[in-house]
């Protein structure tokens, strides 16, 4: 009946009633937040905190509302520290934990968070690689590379691990050992189509921005060229490497098939003719023109 006080008096006699059942107290902070009393709402759960400490919503719905409330980042710690200590170990509060570390600049207590998720997760990869990462953050190379190697040991041929390591040996110039990192992770049975395409796409976007990449597109285009019946957009990640390498002849012929392939795509037509005329091959740009009206 939109009655907005009665609803509070009633939840408010309900959680003195019965301050055990969790619905009653998660109803009476929502209705609190609703109208407006924030601050009574955190109060209210704070209250009976204790007693909820192992129900995830509850811990979560009083996190929330600390985060959207301009509360310390120190309580939403201490609230998810005091349910670790009370349930013991959990994955999505150790990773919010992990967050809440960084952001406070506890490094160390992150790292130390990443420990115990890496001895309960010995085969997720992707937290070593988030620890390794974070201590290059912080340029503590020596403890991120350590990371790296232990991981590779058991996991040697891991696309995301080598493709890390490639861009870590990379940046203190070790181009021969990158390559090497590379190619390894090319060999990841569990790799798509998609993932060595949007590997490729990243590459080529970098050596856009760096020129010092251009060493490692070759790699790319050899890759692509393993590829058993190669769709479309296969051929033409391989045409845009070609390009960024001016090796405009390559280029051509992989575009020329696609126009073929796909003559409704104008896109195709276009980079035949323009790569034609870049050449000095007025025959083909000729060719290609007569053959782009005839699509279109």
């Amino acid at each position: 009946n939109q009655n907005v006080n009665a609803c509070l008096n009633n939840a408010a006699k309900a959680c003195q009633l019965a301050p055990k059942n969790v619905f009653y107290v998660l109803w009476y902070a929502e209705k609190l937040k609703q109208s407006g009393q924030t601050k009574l709402a955190v109060q209210a759960l704070e209250k009976h905190l204790e007693l909820h400490l192992k129900d995830d919503q509850y811990v979560q719905i009083l996190d929330q509302l600390y985060a959207k409330n301009g509360y310390q980042t120190d309580l939403r710690i201490a609230l998810l520290e005091q349910q670790k200590k009370a349930c013991g170990y959990k994955l999505s509060s150790q990773l919010k934990l992990i967050d809440l570390y960084v952001a406070n600049f506890d490094y160390v207590k992150a790292h130390a968070m990443y420990d115990e998720i890496k001895k309960a997760s010995p085969n997720k990869l992707q937290y070593f690689i988030d620890d390794a990462n974070l201590y290059l953050k912080n340029n503590d190379e020596n403890s991120a590379n350590a990371i790296y190697q232990a991981a590779l040991k058991s996991h040697p041929t891991d696309f995301k691990l080598n493709y890390n390591l490639f861009k870590y040996t990379y940046k203190i110039q070790d181009y021969k050992g990158a390559a090497a990192y590379l190619k390894q992770g090319f060999k990841d049975p569990k790799m798509t189509v998609e993932d060595q395409l949007k590997s490729c796409q990243e590459l080529n976007q970098m050596a856009q921005k760096d020129s010092q990449y251009n060493q490692y597109l070759p790699i790319l285009i050899e890759q692509l060229k393993t590829i058993i019946n190669p769709s479309y957009r296969v051929l033409q990640q391989e045409a845009e490497l070609y390009e960024q390498l001016s090796n405009k002849q390559a280029a051509y012929l992989i575009y020329e098939s696609l126009s073929d392939i796909v003559p409704s795509n104008y896109q195709y037509w276009l980079k035949t003719i323009t790569i034609a005329k870049t050449l000095g091959r007025y025959d083909w740009v000729i060719q290609n023109g007569n053959k782009a009206i005839e699509a279109f």
